[in-house]
């Protein structure tokens, strides 16, 4: 009630650009009945939470396809599961690239503030705290490289309605004093400097794109195989494996962790923020048919 009314006050709105998808074929309708002519449904997933409410909010975000007047996606799998047959664009989400570019006296100094040692090899994660990420198998994983060589620890960055449970677990598998559990932070990227490699053994991900920030960061990543969107590879340090806790320990394990560095290269380049938001506000100008100023 509150958005229609919206727009029949402010008939100067002529786009609107959808990125929440349960809740698009509402404002995407309600922005169709106002005649906003330019409707953007914007897909950020490429699947959904395996429960009653992630089913329906599923259901639900078919619908807005049906109102949209054109069809973004964050990466090929994630406009697949969207649109279907229907026609999208992908557009790949911005990062600021100077901003994870590697630092190492950061690394020095965040890696001091945590307690760790230079001997010492630091896992990481950044996410939330929700069944998505499936940080319940990252501690599963740890444990057993903790069982095998008691020199890692484990960095994970979020908040999120698992987090206590997370807590318990880690106590219960006996590797809570190897946990550095934080949450959100604006300088994350710091925090990925100090990390030795990364990890996102996620259910489902439209992109995921802190893998690619981590990658600018010059960390290796290890990810979810045919879960993550390839897209993601945007340089030799990731890898894509099955869910199965004895492939990612050998991984971890057989990993030569040595210094790093990283060039800005052109793949990279595509990710800039700058060049994003540069692109996309072309793109609204042509949708609603005018030429830029």
């Amino acid at each position: 009630k509150d958005l229609n009314s919206f727009f029949k006050k402010n008939k100067e709105y002529k786009i609107v650009h959808g990125h929440m998808q349960s809740m698009m074929p509402l404002y995407l309708y309600i922005a169709k009945r106002n005649n906003v002519p330019v409707r953007i449904c914007h897909s950020h997933n490429n699947s959904y939470e395996k429960s009653l409410k992630g089913f329906i909010l599923h259901i639900f975000s078919r619908f807005s396809k049906f109102f949209s007047t054109q069809n973004f996606a964050c990466s090929n799998v994630a406009g697949k599961y969207m649109f279907n047959n229907r026609e999208f664009e992908v557009i790949n989400n911005g990062i600021n690239i100077a901003k994870f570019k590697f630092n190492q006296t950061k690394r020095e100094e965040i890696r001091k503030s945590l307690g760790i040692s230079e001997d010492e090899i630091l896992l990481g994660n950044v996410g939330r705290m929700e069944k998505q990420k499936n940080q319940e198998f990252l501690l599963e994983v740890f444990k057993d490289v903790c069982d095998k060589n008691d020199n890692f620890k484990l960095l994970i960055i979020g908040t999120g309605s698992l987090e206590e449970k997370l807590k318990e677990y880690a106590k219960k598998l006996d590797i809570y004093n190897k946990i550095i559990f934080l949450k959100n932070k604006d300088n994350v990227n710091e925090y990925m400097y100090a990390m030795d490699m990364f990890l996102l053994p996620s259910l489902y991900e439209g992109l995921g794109i802190v893998l690619i920030e981590a990658q600018i960061a010059g960390l290796y990543c290890l990810t979810t195989k045919n879960t993550v969107a390839n897209e993601t590879r945007i340089t030799e340090n990731i890898k894509y494996l099955n869910l199965i806790k004895k492939d990612w320990v050998e991984q971890i394990l057989g990993y030569k962790f040595n210094d790093r560095n990283i060039a800005i290269d052109e793949k990279i380049k595509q990710f800039d923020i700058s060049h994003i938001a540069k692109m996309l506000e072309e793109k609204y100008y042509y949708l609603y048919g005018l030429e830029k100023k």
